[in-house]
């Protein structure tokens, strides 16, 4: 095939059909470099007889008919077996249209076979075909209920299903987010992944929603996700994803509810916290006129769960901004929790008031004299930073201290990073900005064989996680220091330090081998080095207190 010895094309016609899968496969290989638009035919027949039983041998021929059909416009005898009673040849046909990026392959969403539905949903999704998408969107009502379990068939077709909707940038796109969403039916997992979609619907995040693939879109008109909710809002509201769905409500300024709705459901203690704390927060931006909101924000601020706390004092403010604002220094300076001091001066930096600015400045003192609240001290900085003058440049150069310096030096300046943080968000950022998957894997960090496993580093304490963020040169874990070893022949060795003794060095030089190296024949050795950056110094302050955060969790 390689040589275009074309006159060899009826002996490898022959060997389609030896007993020899190996051979098989390499003859169909070969076919398609020398091969005729003739041989289409025969190579289905290939596709047909082995039945998807060697997914290798179907590989090479829808390789070669892909070939074949480029080369001798043989798309027609492809598309021809779009319908064939033979699943495998139909899956050989989606496969070539799919190396074609030919959007007929949107013909096989209507496939009876689930497998070719969900093949015909990842290539035009995946590659993308944009010509295919609205075909691809137009599933969504009819789809059935995905197994929890079936990650790889089910709950792909769901995903790229929601995520071509997303991609839609259109009223229908929104609409058919908003029903999956409030479908009881469905995954709750996906139908988050869908109400968070429609949340973020005029602005989406750069990365695809599916394979994470940076995809950026076009924003489309917030009155989009308005005129959504205006419809399909109640729904969603009254469904198990009701809390997430009244903050998106919210936002877009399309509550669904009522005054009368909403002071019922802030008030029942039975609801979930964060439903409550939309109602409250509604019913600060709405006004609630024939609502004694003052009395409402009083009887929340008593609430037991902090988050609802602090939206009764949201709700002050908005009734009387100086009793509200009195209530926030209270909160910023001795809240019972770390949230509601945070969200305490959070808000008092979202604009300029006496009581506000006075509480700032002290705060500011306390924290640069070594004292105050590490675990709010980052929101403090920030509602400083966002005074502006020379308050706000002391503040922001306590945000950015000096990336140079020794350990403790370093660890001193980021103090504000020791606690506070999200263990949640902080996960993510573990898992993609951090870049600390890459070598210390899994899910919860628990060891990825480049790095060292995190279980158990929590019981050293949150100075030596930051630390060894900052810092990893400082204190390299027993095994993972690499070195390099300068004989006295002038040969060099290189691995990570397994173990010393008095006469030799260890080395793990990859792929399991240990080198001894005697010390008698060593002239050089460098210092043992760490693998990992200093990504500490380059993360922003919350996801490094985050990531401090997270790593503090781990067991």
């Amino acid at each position: 095939g390689d040589v275009d010895w074309a006159s060899e094309r009826a002996t490898l016609l022959d060997w389609l059909d030896d007993p020899s899968l190996r051979l098989r496969f390499f003859a169909a290989e070969a076919l398609g470099k020398v091969g005729r638009a003739a041989d289409v035919d025969v190579l289905f027949g290939v596709l047909e007889a082995n039945a998807d039983a060697d997914v290798f041998l179907r590989h090479a021929a829808v390789w070669a008919i892909h070939r074949i059909a480029v080369r001798s416009d043989a798309f027609d005898a492809v598309w021809a077996r779009r319908d064939d009673p033979s699943r495998a040849v139909r899956m050989g046909a989606l496969l070539v249209l799919r190396h074609a990026a030919d959007p007929r392959i949107a013909h096989f969403l209507d496939d009876p076979d689930p497998l070719l539905v969900v093949e015909a949903a990842r290539a035009i999704y995946d590659l993308p075909l944009t010509d295919a998408m609205r075909a691809l969107a137009a599933l969504a009502p009819e789809l059935q209920p995905a197994n929890a379990d079936d990650r790889q068939v089910g709950q792909a077709l769901h995903r790229r299903v929601l995520g071509a909707n997303v991609r839609l940038r259109t009223e229908d796109g929104a609409i058919a987010l908003a029903r999956y969403a409030a479908d009881p039916t469905q995954l709750e997992s996906l139908r988050g992944m869908a109400l968070e979609a429609l949340g973020r619907f005029g602005a989406p995040p750069v990365r695809d929603l599916t394979m994470g693939f940076y995809r950026p879109l076009a924003p489309a008109d917030p009155e989009i996700v308005a005129s959504v909710f205006r419809v399909e809002g109640g729904a969603l509201v009254e469904s198990s994803l009701g809390a997430r769905a009244l903050e998106i409500a919210n936002e877009v300024g399309e509550l669904p509810l009522e005054d009368e709705a909403l002071v019922e459901l802030a008030t029942d203690p039975s609801r979930p916290a964060a439903a409550r704390v939309s109602a409250l927060e509604a019913l600060a931006t709405r006004g609630g006129k024939d609502v004694d909101r003052r009395r409402l924000a009083e009887r929340a601020m008593g609430e037991p769960e902090p988050s609802v706390r602090t939206a009764g004092r949201r709700l002050l403010l908005a009734v009387d901004r100086d009793a509200g604002l009195a209530a926030l220094v209270d909160a910023a300076r001795e809240g019972a929790t770390a949230f509601e001091r945070q969200r305490a001066w959070s808000v008092l930096g979202e604009g300029p008031s006496a009581q506000g600015d006075q509480a700032i400045e002290e705060g500011l003192e306390a924290w640069s004299a070594g004292g105050a609240d590490a675990g709010s001290a980052l929101e403090l900085l920030e509602a400083a930073t966002a005074r502006g003058g020379a308050i706000g440049a002391r503040a922001a150069a306590l945000l950015s201290p000096p990336t140079v310096g020794d350990t403790a030096s370093l660890v001193a300046a980021r103090r504000w990073a020791l606690a506070g943080g999200d263990a949640e968000r902080g996960r993510d950022v573990f898992q993609t900005n951090g870049d600390c998957m890459r070598c210390h894997g899994g899910e919860r960090g628990h060891g990825g064989g480049v790095g060292p496993s995190l279980a158990g580093i929590s019981a050293k304490g949150p100075e030596h996680v930051l630390a060894s963020i900052l810092v990893p040169q400082a204190e390299i874990a027993q095994g993972y220091a690499s070195v390099v070893v300068t004989r006295s022949d002038g040969s060099t060795v290189s691995g990570l330090l397994a173990g010393e003794d008095d006469a030799s060095l260890q080395l793990d030089v990859g792929g399991g081998t240990i080198e001894r190296v005697d010390k008698v024949d060593i002239v050089a050795r460098t210092e043992p080095s760490s693998g990992m950056p200093p990504m500490g110094l380059v993360l922003p302050p919350r996801d490094l207190r985050d990531v401090v955060a997270h790593v503090m969790s781990l067991k």
